[in-house]
């Protein structure tokens, strides 16, 4: 918990843990978030969520309803528990959630509010328009950013060199 002290400074309460989420797409695309949210969790031992969430097929269309497995889910939740086993041999208080939602960015809203988590970090594209900064481009960044009740921490892609 942060909170200002009568002599206007930022108090934080070290016996509050916080809460991340991690907003998790795939190993790859998600590498970067990982690395920067964790790197700030294990600053203030705060608990790591890795939350991947996959659109339910009926919400996609009635084809993909037809050819719809549960392998996606499966192989989301084996992952997510590879990054997380990971996290936990780092000494980072990690725990992985796949689900499958309607609609990811309400979804994400949602289990970030369910989880009662301090922030959620989520990856946007590259910034090359007002409108891309602004993630009018990107309508998932844009509803958790214009819903989420819990800070919103933004991470770019890596620059290539």
């Amino acid at each position: 918990m942060v909170s200002w002290s009568s002599r206007s400074s930022l108090v934080w309460d070290r016996n509050t843990t916080l809460h991340y989420v991690i907003a998790f797409t795939s190993r790859d695309e998600s590498q970067h978030i990982v690395t920067c949210a964790v790197r700030l969790a294990a600053s203030v031992k705060a608990t790591v969520t890795i939350l991947k969430v996959i659109a339910n097929p009926q919400s996609v269309g009635v084809v993909a309803e037809l050819i719809a497995t549960d392998e996606p889910y499966n192989l989301a939740q084996d992952e997510v528990q590879e990054v997380v086993q990971e996290l936990l041999k780092e000494n980072i208080d990690a725990k992985g959630i796949v689900r499958s939602v309607d609609n990811v960015g309400e979804g994400l809203v949602s289990i970030t509010a369910e989880l009662a988590a301090d922030a959620i970090f989520l990856g946007t594209r590259d910034v090359a328009s007002k409108r891309s900064l602004l993630c009018e481009d990107d309508p998932i960044a844009d509803y958790v950013i214009n819903h989420c009740p819990a800070t919103v921490v933004l991470v770019r892609p890596k620059k290539s060199n």
